[in-house]
C-alpha cells in the first residue's frame, strides 16, 4: 500500500535541496530496497536517498527531529495504526499524507496537512509548500505535536481507556 514511485516524483520535482530518508527497515525489505534504488537512479535522484536501516528507539528519535517534513505515501492514508506517523506527530514534524480509507477525522480535522490518495503532484506541491515557508512548517509541526497530545500520546490512551471502562 506503499506508492514510492510517489516519493522518487517528490525527490526529482524538489531537487539537490532536499534529501529523502528511508528511515528504518527489515532484513526482508532488502528486494523492495534494491528495485527502489534501481528505479531512483533511473530517475537521477539515488544520490539523494539515505537508508537508515534498523533504528533503536533513540536512534529513531535522533532522525526524526532533524527532518523538515514527514511525508506518509500509503494508499490506505494517514491512520493511527502507522507507528511512524504517530511518531512523527509526536516529534513534531509537518506530515504530508494521503488521504484514504483509513483516514480518521483526527487527521482529516488538523495537524496533517492532506492530499487526495495517489495524486503524487498535490503531494509535491504541499511538501514544496511546507519547504518554502518555514513560519507555516513551524505551525504545522505545532499542529501535529498538539494532535499528538491530544490523541495519541499513552497518558490520553489510558485516561481515555479508564473513561471508557468506568
Amino acid at each position: 500500500g506503499k506508492r514510492p514511485q510517489d516519493l522518487l516524483a517528490l525527490s526529482a520535482a524538489l531537487g539537490p535541496r532536499a534529501r529523502l530518508v528511508m528511515l528504518g527497515g527489515l532484513p526482508a525489505d532488502a528486494g523492495r530496497k534494491a528495485s527502489f534504488m534501481r528505479r531512483a537512479e533511473a530517475a537521477g535522484v539515488g544520490e539523494r536517498i539515505v537508508w537508515t536501516g534498523p533504528l533503536s528507539p533513540e536512534d529513531l528519535s535522533r532522525h526524526l527531529s532533524a527532518l523538515d517534513v514527514y511525508v506518509h505515501t500509503h494508499t490506505a492514508g494517514a491512520s493511527s495504526r502507522s507507528t511512524t506517523l504517530v511518531s512523527a506527530l509526536a516529534h513534531g514534524l509537518p506530515v504530508v499524507a494521503y488521504e484514504g480509507p483509513e483516514t480518521t477525522p483526527a487527521f482529516a480535522d488538523g495537524g496533517l496537512t492532506l492530499a487526495p490518495r495517489g495524486d503524487a503532484v498535490a503531494l509535491t506541491e504541499h511538501v514544496t509548500a511546507l519547504l518554502d515557508a518555514p513560519g507555516a512548517r513551524a505551525r504545522a509541526g505545532a499542529e501535529a505535536r498538539n494532535l499528538h497530545a491530544r490523541d495519541f500520546a499513552w497518558d490520553t490512551i489510558a485516561r481515555k481507556l479508564e473513561e471508557a471502562v468506568s
